[in-house]
C-alpha cells in the first residue's frame, strides 16, 4: 500500500512539475530610476483563449523580482494553467500587469503599468521549454 501511495504521489509530482509554463517578459521600464527598496510585482490575470472562455492561472499568479537585477531586461515568470496540449492554432495569450512598488509595508506603488499581453501562442509554444514572449511596459 505504501508503494502504491508513493507511486501515485510521484506521478502527481511529475504531472504538476511538467505542466509549468515559462513566459519571458521583455520589460521596458520608462519610469524614474528605481530606489533600493523597490521591486517589480507581476500579476498574471488569466490565459485568454480566442473565441473561448479565459483559463485561470492555477499557480504562480503573483511574483516579485528585484529591480537591481532587472532594470530593463527579461523577467522569467513561471506559472501553471490548464491548457490542453493539442491545439495548433495560435489561440492563447496571457494577460498580466507589472508594477514597481516598495518592498516594505505598505507596499506603495511607485510606477503602475497597464494590463499587458503575451504574444499569441499555440499549445506547443505555450509548453516550450524555452518559453514564450510577453511585453511589459512601465511608464
Amino acid at each position: 500500500m505504501k508503494k502504491l501511495a508513493l507511486l501515485i504521489f510521484s506521478l502527481m509530482f511529475c504531472v504538476t512539475f511538467s505542466s509549468a509554463q515559462l513566459m519571458n517578459i521583455n520589460l521596458n521600464d520608462q519610469g524614474p530610476t528605481p530606489g533600493s527598496n523597490e521591486i517589480y510585482y507581476v500579476h498574471l490575470y488569466q490565459v485568454d483563449v480566442a473565441g473561448g472562455t479565459p483559463v485561470a492561472i492555477s499557480s504562480g499568479a503573483d511574483q516579485t523580482f528585484s529591480t537591481t537585477n532587472y532594470p530593463n531586461g527579461v523577467l522569467q515568470v513561471y506559472f501553471s494553467a490548464g491548457i490542453p496540449n493539442d491545439v495548433y492554432e495560435k489561440i492563447y495569450r496571457v494577460k498580466f500587469k507589472i508594477q514597481r512598488r516598495l518592498n516594505v509595508p505598505p507596499y506603495t506603488v511607485i510606477v503602475r503599468g497597464d494590463p499587458d499581453y503575451s504574444e499569441w501562442c499555440n499549445s506547443d509554444m505555450f509548453y516550450s521549454g524555452s518559453g514564450f514572449i510577453g511585453y511589459g511596459t512601465l511608464n
